[in-house]
Parts: structure tokens; C-alpha cells; sequence
């Protein structure tokens, strides 16, 4: 386990490399079924945001936003490691001290996540005439301005 409580899985280097993602994943629900190792689940989003920034500039705001998250995660697991080790842990805790910053990370995280496999989608499905910035714009409005607006209801 390296100095951040991270696990090692793989070395990383300085450029993308799916196996790392999907090793990290993989390895994240394999210590039990029920559960999610937070360690594991974290190094796959960071191995993640080192794709979402070859991306280019326009996804800035994304990789920014993983990046803080992560590091959210990662701080909580340094400061509370009982309580952050896992998935169900950590919402369990949070829940009996109504204060939920891992929970509220790790769903940013799903939605930033939900709004690159979108915005791929969309690229794939585009044709020439489509511009990168309004493929990107439409994608921005049909899942992370959605859930904005929805999160302003509350």
C-alpha cells in the first residue's frame, strides 16, 4: 500500500492505460461481493482522469472536478482509515453522523463518469458537420446540467 493508503496495483505512468482501470476495478469488488474497496476504487478514477485530460481543454472542468474528489476520498481515508476503507463503510458513517462528504464524492464521481461515457457516445454516433464543442455542450445539458438543476431543487 503506498505512503497515501492507495494500493499499488500497477506503476503508474505518465499516460493512460486501460488495464490499470480495469485492474483497479476489478480488484475493488474482489475482497467482498457486496462491497467496494475504496483504495482500489480510487486509483481506477485517477487512472481514469489521466484520459479525461488527453481529452483536451474543454474537459478541464471535468478532470478538475475528478481530481478534487479523489483527493476528498483519499484525505478521508488518511484522517478516518476505519471508516473509509470500503463503500459500505463509509456510507454507514456517514450516515450515523448525518455529515456525508465521501458519499457526496463518490457521486460526483459517478457523474462525471456518466458524462464522458455519454459524451464518447455521442462522438461515436456524430458525423463530420458535428462540432467537438457542441457535442460536448449537448452532452453537458442532457447529464451533469440535468443533475445541477436537480440538486438546486434540494
Amino acid at each position: 500500500m503506498g505512503d497515501d493508503g492507495s494500493r499499488d496495483v500497477v506503476s503508474k505512468p505518465g499516460k493512460f492505460r486501460i488495464e490499470v482501470v480495469q485492474k483497479c476495478f476489478g480488484a475493488s469488488s474482489e475482497i467482498q461481493e457486496d462491497d467496494v474497496d475504496l483504495a482500489y476504487f480510487i486509483e481506477a478514477y485517477e487512472e481514469l482522469n489521466i484520459f479525461i485530460g488527453l481529452l483536451g481543454k474543454i474537459f478541464h472542468f471535468v478532470q478538475a472536478d475528478v481530481r478534487e474528489k479523489t483527493t476528498k476520498l483519499k484525505d478521508l481515508r488518511q484522517k478516518i482509515p476505519a471508516f473509509y476503507m470500503s463503500v459500505r463503510k463509509m456510507i454507514s458513517y456517514e450516515h450515523e453522523n448525518k455529515d456525508y462528504p465521501g458519499s457526496k464524492a463518490l457521486l460526483a464521481l459517478h457523474r462525471a463518469l456518466e458524462f464522458i461515457c455519454a459524451f464518447i457516445s455521442a462522438l461515436a454516433e456524430s458525423t463530420n458537420d458535428d462540432s467537438v464543442s457542441s457535442i460536448c455542450r449537448k452532452t453537458y445539458e442532457e447529464t451533469l446540467a440535468r443533475l445541477v438543476q436537480l440538486s438546486e431543487c434540494f
